[in-house]
């Protein structure tokens, strides 16, 4: 990983899914969220580029396969958003009901990205020798843990 391009892009990508601060605060929310999540997107990509420094087989075979693993992904992050918004609407009187069904999908949308990450990691391991499928997921993971930090900072507590 070079150490000097890599926590540029991380901050780009941070700072595009922040959904307390520019997305929820604007008129047209739902817009700005989905342009959010196409920055979150391009930047997620250019840290994967520079992470993996693909060469050019590497790279015929991995772009197209990343391209639909993000797109599973980002279906599931537009979910989690509409869940986001869902709960800013009736924060802070969620009642013990709303807190029940959010509950539920935020379970179902757990269970549905490790499922989708499952079913390709399997065919990233059939493109990529595991030393380099391996560092995929685990840049993967890095993505991940710093949009679920930058969202969990970004959302209120329930009360």
């Amino acid at each position: 990983m070079k150490r000097a391009t890599i926590p540029l892009a991380l901050l780009l990508l941070s700072a595009a899914i922040q959904p307390g601060g520019a997305i929820a605060q604007s008129g047209d929310e739902q817009a700005q969220a989905e342009e959010a999540i196409q920055r979150s997107e391009d930047a997620r990509e250019d840290a994967v580029s520079e992470a993996m420094n693909f060469s050019q087989a590497e790279a015929e075979a991995f772009w197209p396969l990343y391209r639909d693993y993000r797109a599973e992904m980002s279906a599931l992050q537009r979910r989690e958003v509409d869940l986001a918004f869902q709960m800013l609407a009736v924060f802070p009187d969620l009642s013990n009901q709303d807190a029940d069904k959010m509950l539920d999908e935020w379970l179902s949308l757990g269970q549905a990205r490790h499922e989708v990450k499952g079913r390709y990691i399997v065919r990233f391991r059939d493109i990529l020798e595991p030393q380099r499928a391996a560092r995929f997921i685990q840049m993967d993971n890095k993505l991940d843990a710093i949009v679920a930090f930058d969202a969990a900072q970004n959302l209120p507590l329930v009360r």
